[in-house]
């Protein structure tokens, strides 16, 4: 994958390039979650033919960079987030650590590290919250979960894996809970059904006590939303 810039209303937009073999022709799609413009090529069309293409569809870019993609929000003193349910309280002192205080998160300031210090945190907050969730669904129908991690995906909010291993995006923490328990029944549900059958959809809805189809939503509208936090300016 090729990265350049692409001046877009005003603002620096990454397009990343690449070629997709079985591709039949140019496809330009923004990326509202990691702020791109994707241009996937046929494997022998020219790379000006797509930037040819980009251009003649300006003016519908950059109305979506407008309307679809969310500055970046990073996490500075002062701040109140939503998370796991409740508000946290972002606070700044010196030094180089961070800790959560009941509703306070405290993170240290030096080197303007505050932010990077405030994301590391919260993922590993939301990382036992999550496998806590998980596990309370799991425990009660004898299945096994081998692992749980975080990360911050682009494109998926959770995954498992055939060998148990379930896969979260630490962000879900910042989402109301009936969004990120969603995720959390549909996860576990794969460890009943590896597929997205009758049988699958039933059972994530058990695990729910609820329709999934309302958080599927939320997420599709807030996505990039959620995907703004925590990121530097820039």
């Amino acid at each position: 994958m090729t990265i350049r810039a692409l001046r877009l209303a005003g603002r620096d937009i990454p397009l990343a390039i690449r070629r997709n073999a079985r591709s039949r022709r140019i496809v330009i799609r923004p990326c509202p979650q990691s702020r791109t413009v994707r241009l996937t090529l046929p494997a022998r069309a020219p790379l000006r033919a797509g930037l040819l293409l980009i251009e003649a569809n300006r003016d519908w870019l950059e109305a979506e960079v407008r309307r679809r993609f969310v500055p970046p929000m990073p996490f500075r003193p002062g701040m109140r987030v939503a998370f796991a349910g409740g508000e946290l309280r972002l606070e700044g002192e010196p030094g180089r650590r961070a800790r959560l205080e009941g509703d306070r998160l405290v993170a240290g300031t030096d080197g303007g590290g505050f932010n990077r210090r405030a994301v590391a945190l919260l993922r590993k907050a939301a990382r036992a919250r999550l496998a806590a969730e998980a596990e309370a669904l799991a425990r009660p129908l004898g299945l096994a979960i081998t692992g749980v991690r975080v990360g911050d995906p682009v494109r998926r909010w959770g995954s498992c894996a055939r060998n148990g291993r379930i896969a979260f995006s630490w962000r879900l923490a910042l989402a109301p809970d009936e969004v990120r328990r969603a995720v959390v029944a549909h996860e576990v549900a794969h460890l009943l059904h590896f597929d997205h059958s009758r049988a699958f959809h039933a059972a994530a809805e058990r695990l729910h006590g609820g329709p999934l189809e309302p958080a599927t939503e939320w997420l599709r509208r807030n996505g990039a939303w959620l995907h703004a936090f925590g990121v530097e300016d820039g």
